[in-house]
């Protein structure tokens, strides 16, 4: 049975982590297009630079499957040693 999930501004979830003396970020966003269709929105890169290093989108018809999308990478990304900046001090947890 599927949830329902309102949908109101975009979804952002912002990570980082220190290597080698740089901190780094992979930021996540999910956003609604024109279409009616999801966008996740992958950036990452070094704080120190102005533009990001990379941009990956995927695009999926149901925000449920963006969410479920979403939640894998951050626990990807948290095993690997980023600190979820929009969580810090809570516990990470996701609806979908």
């Amino acid at each position: 049975m599927m949830q329902h999930i309102e949908y109101r501004a975009p979804f952002i979830h912002v990570l980082q982590r220190e290597v080698n003396h740089r901190v780094r970020y992979y930021s996540l966003k999910i956003y609604k297009t024109l279409f009616g269709e999801y966008v996740l929105e992958k950036k990452y890169g070094s704080i120190k630079n102005k533009a990001p290093t990379g941009i990956k989108l995927e695009y999926y018809d149901k925000l449920e499957d963006a969410l479920i999308a979403i939640k894998k990478r951050v626990q990807e990304k948290l095993k690997r040693g980023y600190t979820d900046m929009l969580l810090k001090g809570r516990e990470t947890s996701f609806s979908a």
